[in-house]
């Protein structure tokens, strides 16, 4: 689990989210979250799906925020398999 700490924290649904933590994903989910030609969107409903969050909560976060949390997914691995090998 890797957990970040948001310099700009969100408000969503009457709660005030100052961290998230993201759970390795299972396959069935990174089908699911994975959109051809379209790696923001990707990456946004990966976060998501890790956050168990949805995806009108990640549109919140701050931009800042955002590309911390895929550089931390990214380095943990968290997209190694979101990319067809060739």
């Amino acid at each position: 689990m890797i957990e970040v700490k948001l310099r700009y924290p969100i408000e969503f649904e009457g709660r005030k989210i100052d961290k998230l933590a993201f759970r390795r994903l299972k396959t069935g989910e990174i089908a699911r979250g994975t959109h051809e030609g379209d790696r923001f969107k990707t990456a946004m409903n990966i976060a998501a799906i890790s956050a168990e969050l949805p995806v009108s909560a990640i549109e919140e976060i701050d931009a800042a925020d955002f590309r911390e949390i895929s550089e931390a997914l990214e380095g943990a691995g968290f997209f190694e398999h979101t990319t067809p090998r060739t």
